[in-house]
């Protein structure tokens, strides 16, 4: 009830309100009704009185002994308690003290078999949209008559406003008067005896057809789950290998069957991707050496 009447009122009110500090505000406005709503309807059940079996005589027969044993027992339960929610605080501000600042070193992918030549051409306008500030690598390759997009978005030192994972980093924005996203999907690829996931989607606008495909990096791991992604992000940073964290996209265009596009992708990313992974371990590693 709570997300639904903050939903409808930045709606209603063409996001005028509900947003920033309002969506604070209002949150806890109806958080105290839908809590008081909740204690009304509970006390249609409460229990005032004790039961008439429990007789003060059978009170006055705990011993003190016990009192006291349940006592240290509450006592000891609460300490461990404020113990490990008090570790976990002090943890992330070591994690936080130890962040090196520094900036990222560029990001540059560049086949060493020349296969595929660089395009000083783009394929197409479209870039997605991502917050913060990422270190990014946009580039554009051919093959005969084959053309590639290729963007990678590098994260480090992530925070509110500064993360890969984040429902403000899209492929098009809602108010884009020129690109559509129509489609989206899961593709599992065999590369080799290597298994990948990617995400799916289909991008169009009023001349341009593209099928686009991307998953995430997270110091190693590969996933197109965004859940999983948090997880990688939350386990290397409780293990001190801090937050980095890249997307991989890679488009192709098209003009009828998005079927068009799949060989396309399918032969850059068996050719490309140990160059683009091995990119991405290097701008890790070296982060990792200078610690």
């Amino acid at each position: 009830m709570r997300a639904y009447l903050i939903v409808m009122t930045g709606h209603l009110s063409d996001m005028q309100l509900a947003v920033g500090v309002d969506h604070l505000i209002y949150g806890w406005i109806f958080f105290g009704l839908v809590m008081l709503l909740l204690f009304w309807i509970g006390s249609f059940w409460r229990e005032d009185h004790l039961d008439d079996t429990v007789s003060v005589k059978n009170l006055s027969q705990i011993s003190p002994e016990s009192s006291s044993i349940s006592l240290k027992s509450t006592l000891g339960m609460a300490g461990l308690v404020v113990m490990v929610a008090t570790i976990w605080p002090v943890y992330l501000g070591y994690l936080n003290s130890s962040v090196d600042v520094r900036s990222m070193p560029e990001i540059s992918v560049v086949d060493p078999s020349g296969k595929w030549e660089v395009n000083p051409t783009p394929l197409t306008n479209w870039v997605p949209s991502y917050s913060g500030s990422p270190r990014q690598f946009f580039g554009h390759f051919y093959r005969d008559n084959k053309h590639i997009g290729l963007y990678v978005t590098y994260y480090r030192n992530q925070n509110q406003d500064n993360k890969l994972v984040s429902s403000t980093n899209v492929l098009v924005k809602d108010h884009d008067n020129e690109w559509r996203n129509v489609d989206s999907s899961r593709q599992n690829l065999l590369l080799g005896t290597e298994e990948l996931t990617v995400n799916q989607n289909h991008l169009q606008s009023r001349a341009r057809k593209f099928l686009i495909w991307r998953w995430f990096w997270l110091a190693g791991h590969e996933t197109a789950s965004p859940y999983v992604a948090k997880m990688f992000q939350a386990w290397n940073q409780i293990l001190g290998k801090g937050d980095d964290g890249a997307e991989v996209i890679i488009l192709a265009d098209f003009e009828h069957d998005p079927e068009e596009a799949v060989s396309v992708l399918h032969e850059f990313i068996a050719d490309m991707k140990p160059v683009i992974t091995g990119e991405l371990q290097a701008v890790y590693g070296a982060h990792n050496q200078t610690k």
